[in-house]
């Protein structure tokens, strides 16, 4: 892991105790800010909107940890950045959502083998990335994940306002067709 590594190295040096504190820190608070989060914004927010806040807090949790140079600021990072794995939860409930019932298991599988595809193509990739560059910076591969996380901003946002115009276009129509009748 790319995060590990980063950890070891100078001028982090963690050791195995402080790197299994941060992956507690870490694993907690995405965890407790996610449901967290969710449940008390998902009444009054669109998904597309926790997706986008989610991602938003992503690229500052990315960018936190690019540019952390001493274990404080490195803490501080899945703290502040606690809401970096929302867009996962949400992105499953939007496609859960698309479907009938009877298609819920093979949207959620596909999107368990995508997301494991993913993880197992992004890994590598970001393995040789800082393999390359961590001699003259090693925070590229979380500028990366952080210009990622931009890009489904950049992504989401005219797919919700695509959907939401024909949503509306659709309710005319109905509309319509129901004073012809």
């Amino acid at each position: 892991d790319v995060l590990n590594l980063k950890l070891l190295n100078y001028p982090l040096c963690f050791n195995t105790v402080l790197v299994g504190y941060f992956t507690c820190i870490s694993i907690v608070t995405r965890g407790f800010g996610s449901i967290g989060f969710v449940k008390l914004f998902s009444r009054c927010l669109d998904d597309v909107w926790l997706f986008v806040i989610g991602a938003l807090w992503g690229v500052l949790y990315y960018m936190l940890v690019t540019f952390a140079h001493t274990k404080v600021m490195m803490f501080l990072a899945p703290v502040i950045g606690f809401l970096w794995s929302v867009p996962t939860s949400i992105i499953r409930s939007m496609m859960s959502k698309s479907v009938g019932p009877h298609e819920q298991g093979a949207v959620l599988s596909s999107i368990g083998s995508m997301q494991t595809l993913s993880t197992l193509i992004g890994h590598s990739m970001l393995n040789a990335i800082y393999s390359v560059t961590v001699a003259t910076y090693d925070g590229v591969c979380f500028l990366i994940l952080a210009a990622f996380c931009l890009l489904a901003v950049v992504m989401v946002i005219p797919y919700h306002i695509k959907s939401k115009r024909e949503n509306n276009q659709a309710q005319e129509i109905n509309e319509k067709t129901a004073l012809i009748n």
